[in-house]
């Protein structure tokens, strides 16, 4: 058994409240797709081309801005988890927040994918144990059983 172990402050961010997040959306087959550095629109379109809708972004330094993030969103991506503790850019994360998030996106964000083969499908499951109705944030995991 293989897992993706969660990093302190591993979470799940949607648009919507987490008791409004479609559990399809969060729970499923992920392409995982291996890139670091900055991650420009034209490469991130090569990169999702044919791949499913729920997106493991592996690289500690990968990271995109706005014009990629739209590239998400045009898309379709329903879930887009990196190993990053955020999506944007240091110290201005807002825009690309916005539009990931203003397509109804799923994100995770402070992945390990230690272990995890890039180019293939995995699984990925979230746990929504808030502990109240309309959390944004949740534990979340993986596992890949052989």
């Amino acid at each position: 058994m293989r897992h993706i172990w969660m990093r302190q402050g591993t979470l799940v961010e949607g648009g919507r409240t987490i008791d409004e997040l479609e559990l399809s959306q969060v729970m499923g087959m992920c392409s995982v797709v291996e890139y670091d550095g900055m991650l420009d629109a034209n490469t991130a379109r090569a990169l999702i081309c044919g791949k499913e809708k729920r997106i493991l972004l592996k690289g500690n330094r990968c990271v995109f801005q706005e014009e990629t993030a739209q590239v998400f969103a045009d898309a379709g991506i329903e879930l887009l988890g990196v190993e990053r503790q955020t999506v944007g850019p240091d110290g201005d994360t807002k825009g690309v927040h916005e539009i990931l998030l203003g397509a109804d996106m799923a994100l995770i964000e402070g992945l390990c994918l230690d272990g995890v083969e890039p180019g293939g499908l995995f699984p990925v499951r979230t746990a929504a144990q808030t502990g109240r109705r309309g959390g944004i944030a949740v534990p979340c995991g993986s596992d890949k059983r052989k």
